[in-house]
């Protein structure tokens, strides 16, 4: 049986099972981020199995379907029970193998098979001087999107996140040459999600994105127990620089375009 979940309790005690692997789930609980989520659970006896979750924020609508091996039966139940509610058209953040359930509805097209990565503690962001890094607010809004148009187009870059007050850069001659934040921060389930970590294409080889992600990793540690980010499986200097920073690889997930045939 499917069903929607509106009990925080009872998806965080679900999320909570496997903290790394449902940072986003888990942050998006927070008032700040609920109001643009719908949680399905699919259950067994009366027992949850697997949660999936809809991000409405944007357009296209992203589904996190996510689960460890063992449980991806329980998974593709719930998407298969879920076809007749889901829109034409989503952004899939899907556990590998899961995605079956969905091509009797959807054409799929692959986006690239992504690492979900973890820090549980800030042991090696020590070594890293933040001092030339500034925090962005609101006020820098116009500015941070203009930079974010130049330097990493297909950016996911969200001006509502600027007021968490979680984003950081570096400037060079007095524009933007780095910037990095989050996509999910909630101090209250205690889980941030990184986000739109780029540089500028003319700063890149400074160490810049290494520096301005070590600061914010370390002011988030202030109110923040995991953080967590996601990367593209072939980006290999930015899987570099997060392994540098304490960052470790908990588990593959594929970005699937769906569309309806």
């Amino acid at each position: 049986m499917i069903k929607q979940i509106k009990e925080k309790s009872i998806l965080e005690g679900f999320f909570r099972r496997n903290t790394a692997l449902n940072i986003y789930q888990l942050g998006d609980l927070d008032e700040f981020y609920w109001h643009q989520t719908d949680f399905f659970g699919y259950f067994e006896s009366d027992e949850l199995k697997s949660v999936v979750m809809l991000y409405k924020e944007v357009s296209p609508n992203v589904l996190i379907a996510l689960s460890v091996p063992d449980e991806i039966d329980f998974l593709k139940k719930a998407l298969i029970n879920l076809l007749d509610v889901l829109p034409e058209k989503l952004y899939l953040h899907i556990t590998p193998g899961a995605e079956d359930a969905l091509m009797q509805k959807y054409n799929l097209h692959l986006e690239g098979l992504y690492w979900k990565m973890c820090l549980n503690h800030g042991e090696k962001l020590i070594r890293y001087n933040t001092d030339n890094v500034i925090n962005f607010s609101v006020k820098d809004k116009i500015e941070l999107s203009g930079f974010y148009s130049e330097a990493y187009p297909h950016n996911s870059f969200n001006l509502r996140m600027l007021e968490t007050g979680m984003y950081f850069g570096i400037r060079e001659t007095g524009k933007i040459a780095a910037a990095a934040g989050i996509h999910v921060y909630s101090p209250q389930y205690k889980a941030a999600a990184l986000g739109n970590i780029t540089t500028h294409p003319n700063a890149r080889g400074k160490g810049y994105a290494t520096k301005v992600t070590a600061c914010l990793c370390k002011e988030l540690f202030q109110n923040i127990e995991v953080i967590g980010l996601n990367v593209h499986s072939e980006n290999l200097p930015a899987i570099h620089c997060y392994e540098n920073l304490g960052f470790v690889k908990i588990a593959d997930y594929l970005e699937i375009t769906a569309v309806c045939e």
